[in-house]
């Protein structure tokens, strides 16, 4: 009996790592903070010369981008601390299971914030725009679209 709770307890430990990885390394490979990072930096280029945003919107148009870049900043630091964590119960001979799932609902807090903030930065983008210019905006979304979903 003891052997297969052993067994049973290592090939979660096992499935809960591959998972993390996977996570971890699909969200590096295709959101990690270069990533990230470099289509902030794109996307705030493409949108000043496609939408013709003026020198006012621009420099606003930066700032939300440094808030972001520092929000990432933010992400990358609490990631990093639920790794830790993770590592942490690893090496016990028990995992404490209230100590995890308050790890998951704090990460779950951290991504309904980074959700609201996202939300507030694309409203603040929003009212800076002139109606030209979210016409603009509403074709490249189009644009996007079709592209997506042609992959």
């Amino acid at each position: 009996m003891k052997n297969i709770t052993l067994f049973i307890t290592a090939c979660l430990i096992l499935i809960l790592l591959a998972s993390i990885y996977g996570c971890h390394h699909h969200m590096t490979t295709l959101f990690g903070p270069k990533v990230f990072k470099f289509r902030i930096e794109a996307m705030t280029k493409k949108l000043s010369k496609e939408l013709d945003l003026t020198d006012e919107q621009k420099d606003h148009l930066n700032i939300i981008k440094n808030e972001m870049n520092a929000k990432l900043s933010q992400r990358k630091k609490h990631m990093a601390e639920m790794f830790i964590v993770i590592r942490e119960e690893i090496q016990k001979d028990s995992i404490d299971q209230q100590r995890l799932e308050k790890l998951f609902d704090d990460r779950k807090r951290f991504r309904e914030d980074m959700h609201r903030f996202m939300l507030n930065k694309f409203i603040e983008f929003h009212t800076m725009l002139t109606k030209e210019q979210r016409v603009k905006l509403n074709v490249l979304i189009e644009k996007m679209e079709t592209k997506f979903n042609e992959e």
